[in-house]
C-alpha cells in the first residue's frame, strides 16, 4: 500500500497489478482498506482504469454504499475512459446483489446528467440489471422514458433502449411511437446489431399493444426482408413466416416468458487466472496473460493482447512486425514456440508436456457435430444465393457435374493440436498453394485488432493457433482438421498475412491431405471475402 502512494506511476502500477490479482482471489482480506484504492487526480488513466476494477472486486455489504459515491463522483470526470468505467463499475457492483436500491438511484441519477456517453453506458447496464432484477422495472422504465431517443446514438446504447420499448411496451406509453421513429430512419442505421434488435423490439409491442403497432411491424418486416446484410434479413423472413402461421405461434417463438438472469458470463476463464497467479511476481501479472502468450526466447516483435480470453483460447503469440514491403520466412521455425517450447524441439522432443489446444465450445457446432463443407469453389454459388436457396426461394445453380469434381470435405468441430506439434508440422509440410485475395472496405475497416477475424473463423471451424502484427499489417496461423482423422493427421495449417492499407490478404497452405486442398481452400477463401460483410 506505501509502494503505491508513494513511488512512481510505473512502480505503482506493478505493485497495483499484484494487488489486483489478490484482490480477484481473495476480496475479504482488502474489503477494510478500499479507500485505499479511490483514484487521485494526478493518477495516469491506466492506474485509474486499474483502481475502478478493484473498488469493484472489493465491494461488499459493509462498504458498498461508500464505494459507489466514490465511483458517482468519477462519472463526471474529464477523461471520458474514466467516465465510462465508472458507470460499469456501479453497475458490475449492482450485479453482485450488494445495496441495489442505492445503485439503482445513482445509476438512474446518471441519466439525468445530459451526456450523451454517460447516458448509452447508463442504457447499457439498466438493461442488464432489469434482465437480473425485473421487479425494479418500474422505478427504472419511469426514467428512461425521458430519455430521448435523439441523444442515444452509440449502437450498443440504441440497442439496449430498443430492448426495454419492445420488453416493457405496457409500461412505456410512447414506446409504439418512439419504435416507428426508429423504423423510418431504417435506411440511415449503419449498425446490424441495432437492426436486429428494432426488428424484435417492433414484434414484441406488437404482441402487447397490435392496434398501435399493426402497420410499424409491416414496414419494419418489410425494411428487414430488403436489407443487404444477411442476418437481418433472415430475422424478418423468419418472422413473417411465424406471423404466417399465427400471432400466438410467433409469440411463443419471440417473446417467450423468461427467467431473470441469475449469474453473467465471466469476461477470463478460470483456467486463465490460475495460471497467471502461478506466475506470480512476473510479467505475466502486468499484462494479465499467461507467460505463453507474449514470451518467445528472442523477444521479437509487438505483441497482440486479447481483451476477451474466455471467447478465444487459442494462444495468441505475435511474429514479428511486419512492414509493407517486407516477405516473411514461411519456414521460421522459431516463431510459434514459447522459450521452453523451444529448447525441448532442440532436443528432438515431440512434446514438451503442455496440453493440447481444444477448440473453444461453441453451442451452435457442438448442436450441429460437424460442419460439411461443399467440395469445391467451382461448385459454389455466392454466399447469398445458397443461403436464399435453402430458404426454399428458386435460384439457380452449377450442374451436378461439377459438385463431383472433388471429394467432398468435412471439418472436425473440436480439432485438438497444441503450438509444438503444429509448429513441427509447419517446419515438415511444404507450401502447398499461395493464393492472393482481396478484401472489401468493411473487412479492412472491422480489422482493427486480431479479434474479431479470429471469432468470425472459429464460425467456420477454422482456429487460430497464433496471430500478430499492429494495424496495418497483421500475421495469423490457422489450422482446422478433417473429421474422422486419424491421430496427428488430416490438418490444414494456413499462414494468413494481411495488409488493410492495400486490402490484401496472401495465404500460404500447408495440407497432409493433398486431395482436399482445393476443397478446404475454397472454404477458408469464403469465409475470408464474408468476414465483415
Amino acid at each position: 500500500m506505501t509502494l503505491v502512494s508513494s513511488g512512481s506511476p510505473e512502480q505503482s502500477y506493478a505493485v497495483l497489478c499484484h494487488l489486483h490479482l489478490l484482490v480477484m482471489r481473495a476480496p475479504v482480506l482488502f474489503s477494510s482498506d478500499y479507500k485505499h484504492f479511490y483514484c487521485r487526480y494526478s493518477d495516469p488513466s491506466y492506474i485509474k482504469k486499474l483502481k475502478l476494477e478493484m473498488l469493484t472486486a472489493v465491494a461488499n455489504e459493509n462498504n458498498t454504499y461508500e464505494i459507489v459515491t466514490e465511483l458517482s463522483e468519477y462519472a463526471a470526470n474529464v477523461d471520458v475512459a474514466i467516465a465510462r468505467e465508472s458507470i460499469r463499475a456501479v453497475g458490475k457492483i449492482a450485479l453482485q446483489q450488494y445495496d441495489v436500491n442505492a445503485i439503482v438511484d445513482r445509476l438512474l441519477q446518471f441519466l439525468e446528467m445530459e451526456k450523451d456517453y454517460v447516458t448509452a453506458e447508463t442504457l447499457v447496464l439498466v438493461k442488464d440489471l432489469l434482465r437480473k432484477y425485473p421487479q425494479w422495472s418500474q422505478d427504472c422504465i419511469a426514467v428512461v422514458g425521458n430519455v430521448s431517443s435523439k441523444h442515444v446514438q452509440e449502437p450498443k446504447a440504441k440497442a439496449a433502449l430498443l430492448w426495454m420499448l419492445g420488453e416493457y411496451a405496457l409500461e412505456m406509453p410512447d414506446a409504439p411511437y418512439v419504435l416507428e421513429g426508429f423504423v423510418e430512419s431504417w435506411a440511415e442505421e449503419e449498425s446490424p446489431e441495432v437492426r436486429l434488435e428494432l426488428l424484435t423490439a417492433v414484434a414484441k409491442c406488437f404482441f402487447r399493444r397490435a392496434p398501435e403497432t399493426q402497420k410499424i411491424l409491416g414496414a419494419a418486416l418489410a425494411a428487414a426482408l430488403s436489407d443487404a446484410h444477411q442476418d437481418v434479413h433472415d430475422r424478418g423472413l423468419l418472422y413473417y413466416r411465424l406471423l404466417q402461421h399465427g400471432v400466438e405461434t410467433a409469440e411463443r417463438v419471440i417473446n417467450p416468458p423468461k427467467q431473470a438472469v441469475s449469474v453473467f458470463a465471466d469476461t477470463q476463464s478460470s483456467e486463465i487466472k490460475d495460471r497467471i497467479f502461478d506466475e506470480f511476481n512476473t510479467l505475466a501479472v502486468v499484462y494479465q496473460q499467461p507467460s505463453y502468450m507474449f514470451l518467445d526466447k528472442e523477444h521479437r516483435g509487438a505483441f497482440e493482447f486479447s481483451d476477451d480470453t474466455s471467447t478465444n483460447a487459442s494462444v495468441t503469440e505475435s511474429s514479428e512486425t511486419m512492414l509493407a514491403s517486407q516477405s516473411v520466412d514461411a519456414n521460421d521455425n522459431d516463431l510459434l514456440l514459447s522459450a521452453s517450447e523451444k529448447e525441448d524441439t532442440r532436443g528432438n522432443l515431440v512434446s514438451n508436456g503442455s496440453s493440447s489446444y481444444v477448440a473453444p465450445s461453441n453451442s451452435l457446432i457442438d448442436g450441429l457435430g460437424s460442419f460439411t463443407v461443399p467440395p469445391a469453389a467451382s461448385s459454389l454459388p455466392t454466399a447469398s444465393f445458397a443461403i436464399d436457396d435453402l430458404l426454399g426461394l428458386s435460384l439457380s445453380t452449377n450442374s451436378p457435374e461439377s459438385t463431383l469434381a472433388q471429394p467432398s470435405l468435412v471439418l472436425n468441430a473440436k480439432p485438438a493440436l497444441n503450438p509444438g506439434a503444429f509448429q513441427q508440422k509447419w517446419r515438415q509440410l511444404p507450401v502447398a498453394s499461395t493464393e492472393d485475395y482481396g478484401l472489401s472496405s468493411q473487412a479492412a475497416a472491422n480489422l482493427t485488432g486480431p479479434q474479431p477475424l479470429l471469432k468470425h473463423m472459429q464460425t467456420h471451424l477454422i482456429h487460430c493457433i497464433a496471430s500478430g502484427g499492429q494495424a496495418p499489417n497483421f500475421k495469423f496461423f490457422f489450422f482446422a482438421q478433417k473429421s474422422n482423422a486419424s491421430t496427428g493427421l488430416g490438418y490444414f495449417l494456413v499462414e494468413c498475412i494481411i495488409n488493410v492499407t492495400a486490402r490484401k490478404c496472401t495465404v500460404n497452405y500447408k495440407t497432409d491431405e493433398s486431395d482436399l486442398l482445393e476443397s478446404f481452400a475454397a472454404v477458408f477463401k469464403s469465409a475470408i471475402l464474408n468476414f465483415g460483410v
